[in-house]
This record gives C-alpha cells, sequence and structure tokens, in this order.
C-alpha cells in the first residue's frame, strides 16, 4: 500500500557547520579590528542530511518508530535568509536575497566571498521569505533556484512556494 510520507513523521536533521576556508586555527584569527579590508576569504556551508544515526541514502529502507518501513525518492528545500553574527550577536554579513534549492546529494554550498572579520554563528531559514514566496518563478532567470523546477518546487493550485519537498512510500 503506497501511501505519502508525511515531512513530520520522519527524523530528516540537516546538521549545517561554517567552514573558513581562508583560516587556520581559531586562535591564528586576528581580531575583527585587526582584519585589513583587502583581505576576503570565501565562506561555504557544510550540509549533513541524516535519517536518525545513518547517512541519508535514496531508495534505502529505513523504519520509523511505529516499526513502519519507508524509502524516500525525493527531497527538496529551500534554504534562504542565511545571516553571519559576531561575538557580540550583531549581524555582521546578511545574505537577505540569496537563495539556494538543496537536495540530500549537496554537501556544501559556496555562499559568498567577503571580508567578514570575525564569524561567530550563522543562522538561516528553511524555505523563502513572505515577500518572495507570492512571486513569479516565470520572472526568474532559468538558472536561478527560484525559476521553475522539474519537479516542480511552486504550488500549481496557489502562488506560493514548496519549502519542503519529501516524496517516498511507507510499507511497500
Amino acid at each position: 500500500m503506497k501511501r505519502s510520507i508525511r515531512p513530520y513523521s520522519l527524523l530528516l536533521a540537516v546538521m549545517a557547520t561554517v567552514g573558513w576556508y581562508a583560516c587556520e586555527k581559531d586562535n591564528d584569527i586576528p581580531h575583527e579590528e585587526d582584519v585589513h579590508t583587502s583581505h576576503t576569504g570565501t565562506v561555504s556551508l557544510s550540509l549533513d542530511h541524516k535519517v536518525g544515526e545513518a547517512d541519508f541514502q535514496y531508495h534505502t529502507d529505513y523504519t520509523d518508530g511505529f516499526g513502519n518501513v519507508y524509502q524516500i525518492q525525493r527531497v527538496q528545500y529551500y534554504i534562504s535568509g542565511i545571516a553571519f553574527t559576531n561575538d557580540a550577536g550583531a549581524t555582521v554579513v546578511a545574505l537577505n536575497d540569496t537563495y539556494f534549492l538543496v537536495d540530500p546529494m549537496v554537501d556544501s554550498l559556496d555562499l559568498k566571498e567577503f571580508t567578514p572579520g570575525h564569524l561567530h554563528e550563522v543562522q538561516f531559514n528553511i524555505g523563502v521569505d513572505s515577500a518572495t514566496n507570492g512571486t513569479d518563478p516565470t520572472a526568474q532567470s532559468a538558472d536561478h533556484p527560484l525559476a521553475p523546477q522539474n519537479p516542480s518546487m511552486h504550488w500549481s493550485w496557489a502562488s506560493g512556494y514548496k519549502f519542503l519537498v519529501m516524496e517516498g512510500e511507507v510499507d511497500t
């Protein structure tokens, strides 16, 4: 019997860490006031997709807490609203108009090259902000993450994006 999988019924953890490729050890990073404005670095967000403790794999049998066996054939989601804060909690870099369409085979996102000083924390949203959610996807260039996708990431019967899509089979 085929049933759709409800996202809240599965534990799909996305753990994110920030890698700063231009730096060595943390104690070698100069304080914010010592950073020269001519130095830049590329910040990447590393993603580790898990189901429980296991690395995520498509078309693999997993068992939920009720003993149901399931497989996942599709997972896609948007990451947006990425912001970095310093040690004082102030936002030092905000990527407000940056969107990524991610699936579990994506393990890293190159975000941007900038002169940040010392980054302490990263925050991001799963989905699309409310102002952008009502826009027409056909207005985007074909290579933009918010452009029409195949399979679709936009509701066909209403205005708005699908923030997270998870499709599969249970007890087949």
